[in-house]
């Protein structure tokens, strides 16, 4: 969905947009608010990105990405700007669907990047997270979601992730059963998040998706912050944040940021 000029002036939606993306969020499974993050953000973030991720792969466990998981690298962001500035990380609009989706106690738990090399193949079908009582028959509201940031623009040439709208309301398939998962995905329509760059998507980490191959010759680059409700259990492997990174941080984004651990910097 688009935002108006003057929502994007003052950082904040309509209480009409707002409405029609936290439904879209719940009827959908995720929501793209297109053309939303500064283009000049995006530049220096994919600069950033592709260095890293360049390094990542040279020093081998990036490496073992591309041989084992399909070509789809996935990285630890490092916890530095511009990784870690507001554009992203309390990206207000982002922040204005989360926060009505799920309440103002959400935190970061997980902050990673999704990377489609040149030559990647599918991804296994897959939801991120289970439900949280697997034994209901039906859905509970939302818990988890991650927003994905395209440092270029997405489309099928470069491998667009391919989602199943409404999946993360079913509640009967058995997460271990791959097959039946894509025997069953095979009679539902799927869509391609096909967006530009300096859009986001907000995506319930229940939905089914999985990550498509890239026939192009350039790397597919983005962003994926997971936030979640105040009631999650953290994750031990939360990235670690510098110390000179959390003292430079605004108190809502230390807020977002409060169960991950603050470490001294590595010496120079």
């Amino acid at each position: 969905m688009r935002l108006s000029e003057e929502e994007i002036q003052q950082g904040a939606m309509s209480a009409e947009n707002l409405a029609l993306a936290l439904r879209t969020l719940r009827d959908v499974g995720y929501v793209a608010l297109e053309d939303v993050v500064p283009l000049d953000w995006v530049e220096r973030a994919h600069k950033a990105c592709d260095a890293e991720l360049e390094r990542y792969v040279a020093e081998g466990e990036g490496g073992e990405h591309l041989t084992k998981r399909w070509g789809h690298v996935s990285m630890l962001s490092p916890m530095v700007s511009p990784f870690t500035d507001p554009e992203c990380v309390e990206n207000p609009f982002a922040l204005q669907v989360m926060e009505a989706a799920m309440g103002k106690d959400i935190y970061c738990a997980f902050y990673n990047t999704n990377t489609a090399w040149p030559g990647s193949t599918h991804q296994p079908l897959h939801r991120d997270i289970q439900h949280l009582f697997p034994e209901c028959p039906y859905p509970l509201p939302v818990s988890m979601v991650v927003v994905n940031f395209p440092l270029v623009d997405f489309n099928e040439a470069n491998g667009s992730t391919e989602v199943y709208p409404g999946t993360h309301l079913v509640t009967d398939t058995d997460p271990e059963d791959k097959q039946k998962l894509l025997e069953r995905a095979a009679l539902l329509p799927s869509a391609r998040t096909n967006v530009t760059a300096g859009s986001l998507i907000v995506r319930d980490m229940r939905m089914w998706h999985r990550g498509m191959p890239n026939p192009s010759q350039t790397v597919r680059t983005m962003l994926a912050i997971v936030y979640s409700r105040g009631f999650w259990i953290t994750d031990p492997r939360m990235n670690q944040i510098p110390r000179s990174t959390w003292e430079q941080m605004s108190e809502k984004t230390k807020h977002l940021f409060r169960h991950n651990p603050v470490v001294d910097d590595a010496p120079v």
